[in-house]
C-alpha cells in the first residue's frame, strides 16, 4: 500500500514538473481579439485598425459571433491559435489578412 501512495505522489511530481515545463516553453501571446456578441475587440497587445476592419468584416461575413484569435511570437514572425468556434476557412483569410495589414 505504501509502495502505491508512493508511486502515485511520484507520478504527481513528474506530471507538475512537465506541466510547468510546457507552460515556461509556451511562446508568449503578443495579440489576443475575443469575439462577443458578433464584435471583434482587442484584449491584449496592438494592432492595425485596417486588420481590425478586415478581420471583423469577415467574420460578420461568416456570421461569427463568438470566439478567439490568439498571436504567439516565434521568432521575428507571430503565428495565430484559434478557438474552436472559428472555422479553417476563416482561420486562413485571417492569416492572410493579417500578412497585409500587419
Amino acid at each position: 500500500m505504501a509502495d502505491l501512495i508512493n508511486m502515485a505522489v511520484a507520478i504527481g511530481i513528474g506530471a507538475l514538473v512537465i506541466g510547468g515545463l510546457w507552460y515556461a516553453a509556451r511562446p508568449p501571446c503578443v495579440l489576443l481579439l475575443a469575439l462577443e456578441q458578433g464584435r471583434l475587440r482587442v484584449v491584449r497587445g496592438k494592432s492595425t485598425t485596417a486588420f481590425l476592419e478586415a478581420a471583423q468584416s469577415i467574420c460578420t461575413e461568416f456570421g461569427l459571433i463568438q470566439g478567439e484569435i490568439r498571436g504567439y511570437r516565434r521568432g521575428s514572425r507571430v503565428t495565430f491559435a484559434f478557438s474552436p468556434s472559428i472555422p479553417p476557412e476563416v482561420q486562413q483569410r485571417l492569416r492572410n489578412v493579417w500578412q497585409l495589414h500587419r
